[in-house]
């Protein structure tokens, strides 16, 4: 059984990971020109999907990744890539408007790097 300290140690890592707070200021940037109702839609699409994305990685993960024969070590080389890849394009970005939509490109983006 889960002692309230290993919760509590869970809970952090995965605020840690997810990042909601530097989340913010890139949401509202991209939300900016967009009506309220527009970006109650997106926020809530987002956060559905965050959630269900991390909650299927933390029970079906393992089971997932041994179905498609993918090593833990693997994943974790293509995660760094990935976030490599995010990084760069964050470096030499023209300053073009970034359009904000839930999709499996931008999920890791979205949902921390806990599932990329």
């Amino acid at each position: 059984m889960h002692t309230l300290i290993d919760i509590f140690r869970f809970g952090l890592s995965m605020l840690s990971i997810v990042n909601p707070l530097g989340a913010v200021p890139l949401f509202i940037g991209l939300c900016q020109r967009r009506n309220r109702t527009s970006a109650e839609k997106i926020s809530t699409s987002a956060a559905l999907t965050t959630a269900a994305t991390l909650l299927v990685s933390l029970f079906f993960g393992h089971a997932i990744l041994r179905f498609f024969g993918i090593s833990i070590a693997s994943f974790t080389i293509g995660g760094g890539i990935l976030l490599l890849l995010t990084a760069l394009g964050m470096i030499s970005s023209n300053g073009a408007a970034a359009a904000i939509e839930v999709d499996g490109v931008n999920l890791p983006r979205i949902s921390g790097h806990a599932i990329g």
